[in-house]
């Protein structure tokens, strides 16, 4: 085969393996029509718009840790491909996201209350962290269950759960955080702050149970440890993505065509990142990829090929977020704002992933631990960041 095939193959299948996992994110437009239809709801109470962001992040971090574990342990042979009697480093590894979601909904909620002081002078900090725990606590109950069925299923069927998993259940996850959050948001209208506390404390006593029956394995204190610190580093990049977030409320108002596909374009994002990643993660396990920077070179056709795909999801949201209103007005300058968001954006996050995949990975760190939730978070911050700067260029 000459080096022009194999590059046109390995573009090919790449593109071809990426559209079909990032075409799920097309369905984020769903969780982007409950933002857009709440919108005076998340409007009447000041840190609603600050927080949904970093909902989106913690829970995705946490399925990304997981969706990365998942993928290579099914690869490496540490996790068994079956719903029943499955390994203990799996039972480890589960219990530890519960722990860390408890972990991150307190620090989400820490950081955005300091946002929220600085930018709106609101000073309850108590209601924000009811808020993000009981928030991430309800959707961690739905969405890890299924986190595990897509990834045996997908490695069932002969599927590469790195093209797969995690970009499949990051826009699942973003409809149902979505879902858990408004329902969190209109039970504070509606009955204010006691069942918040009701599910915070069941969840709580819930994790403490688990935590003593897994705290003496090794894969959970490794998780819990390594993770720890990358909670830590995704809620302070949390609070400038709420910060940008609000920005555009406030400067753009009710641009629903923006407003529905926004959780879409963050999450195409951080899923095409995290392909990336979860392949050069894997590759590094195998030994079938040095960790160098300049190893990038050897998934250069593999890499354009992703991109690619995340530049065609990202024209078909415009074109469905236009049918969904019928406001046909707006889609020169939703697409201009899709388009120079994805070109300013894609490149940093697909760099990043590699970088942070290969350092953590020459410091003897588990790269799962770091790249998908790192990443995924720099997506949601990069993202809306290239945002407002392309409906700046847009004139908006």
């Amino acid at each position: 085969m000459s080096a022009v095939t194999q590059n046109i193959s390995e573009f090919s299948r790449s593109f071809k393996q990426s559209l079909f996992s990032l075409i799920f994110d097309v369905l984020g437009i769903f969780a982007g029509l409950l933002i857009a239809f709440q919108y005076q709801a998340l409007g009447g109470i000041p840190w609603a718009f600050m927080l949904y962001p970093g909902i989106l992040s913690v829970r995705g971090v946490i399925n990304g840790i997981f969706s990365g574990k998942m993928s290579t342990g099914l690869h490496m042979g540490t996790i068994k491909p079956s719903f029943t009697g499955n390994t203990v480093y799996f039972k480890s590894i589960y219990s530890a996201m519960s722990v860390l979601t408890l972990i991150g909904g307190f620090f989400t909620g820490l950081m955005i209350s300091l946002l929220s002081i600085i930018q709106i002078h609101y000073a309850n900090s108590l209601y924000i962290l009811l808020a993000a725990t009981a928030s991430l606590a309800s959707s961690f109950a739905v969405i890890s269950p299924l986190t595990v069925f897509v990834s045996i299923i997908s490695y069932k069927l002969g599927l590469d759960p790195d093209y797969v998993v995690y970009p499949v259940m990051s826009t699942v996850a973003d409809i149902l955080a979505t879902l858990c959050y408004v329902a969190i948001i209109q039970t504070v209208l509606t009955t204010g702050f006691l069942p918040l506390i009701l599910v915070n404390t069941i969840y709580i006593i819930a994790i403490t149970i688990i935590g003593k029956k897994f705290w003496d394995e090794r894969a959970f204190q490794e998780t819990i440890q390594e993770s720890f610190i990358t909670i830590l580093i995704v809620t302070i990049i949390v609070m400038v993505t709420g910060s940008f977030l609000q920005e555009i409320s406030n400067r753009i108002g009710r641009f629903d065509e923006l407003y529905i596909i926004y959780p879409s374009l963050i999450d195409t994002v951080g899923d095409t990142g995290s392909i990336v990643g979860s392949m050069v993660t894997t590759r590094l396990a195998l030994g079938t990829l040095k960790p160098y920077i300049t190893s990038l070179k050897k998934l250069g056709m593999e890499v354009a090929g992703c991109w690619t795909a995340s530049l065609t999801i990202f024209t078909l949201m415009s074109v469905t977020a236009v049918v969904f209103t019928g406001n046909h007005a707006t889609f020169g300058t939703l697409t201009q704002i899709t388009v120079t968001s994805n070109l300013i954006s894609v490149p940093l996050i697909i760099s990043l992933s590699y970088i942070i995949a290969i350092k953590t990975y020459k410091k003897g760190l588990d790269p799962d631990n770091f790249v998908n939730p790192i990443e995924s978070t720099l997506a949601d911050m990069i993202t809306t960041s290239a945002i407002y700067l392309a409906a700046l260029i847009a004139g908006i």
